[in-house]
């Protein structure tokens, strides 16, 4: 199964938990600032992901690098020289 199938799944499972016992009580589902909310998610879950995903990489591949100029050999490594 993929990501999105979950993320959906998962999220309609917290919904239907929500409405069944409800932290604040008849609160709509749809709130005013629902649209926000799916922005932050968007932002925070996905656009983070992704910088914080090139920041280990550029990491991994400077680390790699300066461990080949030092002469050592890495048979497993990803990296190429």
């Amino acid at each position: 199964m993929s990501y999105p199938f979950w993320l959906v799944s998962i999220s309609a499972g917290f919904v239907l938990v929500e409405r069944l016992v409800p932290w604040r009580k008849n609160q709509p589902v749809l709130r005013p600032g629902w649209l926000r909310d799916v922005g932050f998610v968007t932002l925070n879950g996905h656009a983070f992901s992704l910088l914080t995903a090139a920041f280990t990489g550029a990491l991994a591949l400077a680390a790699t690098n300066g461990l080949h100029s030092l002469g050592l050999r890495l048979e497993g490594s990803p990296v190429g020289r």
